[in-house]
């Protein structure tokens, strides 16, 4: 922030000097951190991209000379994996430093939902969105139960943020499972 250009950053310094903006924006950036940007996950991750993507590689070296060689390509591979599992901490020390806190509990920041689970908007309207936490419910099941117990729709897991299905449900409470053996995680969506 401190080397960008003014006419790159004027914006984002404005609303930085609001307050409650640069306690959420605090708040939501270590939620991050801790959450979508995990260090398991991110090498989960890298893991997944490098076992997609391995069997091609030869062809692609064949075709661009590029990367030189497998070796390089690992190489590459394990340098993008420790820059993520070390980014974290470096951008938290870099928040703490840059707005001078000496730690995040200084911040009133809200308890994010503890299910492993959210769902945002919530309230939503015709359109919501299902995150994960964490990878441990990828391959399970999402379903959507009205406020009586019945089940209304369910559907696979497969993404750490996927679209659900409610256009057709009408306004109302709704509870979300999210299951893959026996793990089970819920959290309630409200529909305008």
């Amino acid at each position: 922030l401190d080397t960008l250009p003014d006419n790159q950053s004027s914006l984002f310094r404005n609303l930085i000097s609001n307050e409650t903006f640069k306690n959420d924006f605090i708040c939501r950036y270590h939620y991050h951190l801790s959450t979508s940007f995990h260090p398991d996950l991110m090498r989960e991750f890298v893991n997944r991209f490098k076992a997609k993507y391995a069997s091609a590689i030869p062809q692609h070296i064949l075709r661009w000379n590029s990367p030189e060689s497998l070796f390089h390509w690992d190489e590459s591979c394990e340098y993008l994996r420790g820059f993520l599992i070390d980014r974290p901490k470096i951008i938290r020390n870099y928040l703490l430093q840059y707005f001078h806190l000496n730690n995040f509990e200084e911040l009133s920041c809200p308890q994010e939902e503890m299910s492993g689970i959210s769902i945002y908007p919530n309230p939503a309207n015709t359109l919501a969105y299902l995150n994960l936490n964490n990878l441990e419910l990828i391959g399970g099941t999402v379903r959507i139960y009205d406020s009586r117990g019945s089940l209304l729709s369910q559907a696979p897991v497969e993404y750490m943020t996927q679209h659900l299905q409610v256009a057709d449900l009408k306004s109302g409470l709704y509870i979300v499972m999210v299951q893959k053996n026996d793990i089970i995680r819920t959290t309630k969506l409200l529909l305008k």
